[in-house]
C-alpha cells in the first residue's frame, strides 16, 4: 500500500512538472504583454527571467534552479538597467511607469475641455486623457507641460511662447 502511495505521488509531481515549463512560458509572455502599457523595462526584465526558466524547464532543470535562474536574470537586468540609465541621464534616480511622463512637454490632440472632461495628450509616444492645471480650455495642437499624473489622468498647463500646430 506504501508503495502505490509514493508512486501516485510522484506521479502527480511529475504532471505538475510537465506543466511548470508551460507556466514559465506564460509568465514571460504576460510580462512582455504587461510592457507594452507600462513601458520602463521592469516588466521586459521579469519576462526575459521567465523565459529562461522556461528553457531551463523544457531541459528538465530542477524547479530550483529554475527560480534560482529567474531571481537573478531578473535583479541583475534591473540593476543593470538602473545603471545604465543613471549613467545616461545623470540622475540619481529611475523614474519607471507613469511618474516618467511629469514634466515632459505634450501635444494636446483632442482640445481640454473641463466642462465636459474631455481632452487628450501625446506624452513622446504615449497617449493621455488630461485636465487643465487653470480649469481653462486648452486647444487641440497646443504644446503643455505634464505637472501630475491623477489616476490615469495627467494635469498639464500650457507652456508660455509655445508653438501652436
Amino acid at each position: 500500500h506504501n508503495e502505490q502511495c509514493c508512486d501516485a505521488m510522484g506521479a502527480y509531481m511529475s504532471s505538475a512538472m510537465d506543466y511548470l515549463q508551460w507556466i514559465w512560458v506564460f509568465l514571460a509572455l504576460l510580462c512582455f504583454f504587461v510592457e507594452v502599457f507600462a513601458p520602463g523595462k521592469r516588466f521586459l526584465l521579469l519576462g526575459i527571467g521567465a523565459a529562461v526558466a522556461a528553457l531551463l524547464a523544457f531541459l528538465g532543470i530542477t524547479v530550483v534552479w529554475q527560480v534560482v535562474a529567474f531571481a537573478v536574470v531578473a535583479a541583475v537586468g534591473i540593476l543593470a538597467a538602473q545603471f545604465t540609465t543613471r549613467r545616461a541621464t545623470g540622475s540619481a534616480e529611475t523614474v519607471y511607469g507613469i511618474d516618467r511622463v511629469i514634466g515632459k512637454e505634450a501635444i494636446v490632440i483632442v482640445a481640454i475641455d473641463p466642462k465636459t472632461a474631455q481632452g487628450r495628450v501625446r506624452v513622446e509616444r504615449d497617449q493621455w486623457p488630461a485636465d487643465s492645471e487653470s480649469g481653462q480650455p486648452i486647444a487641440d495642437g497646443a504644446t503643455v507641460q505634464v505637472l501630475a499624473v491623477r489616476g490615469e489622468r495627467v494635469l498639464v498647463r500650457p507652456l508660455p511662447n509655445a508653438r501652436q500646430r
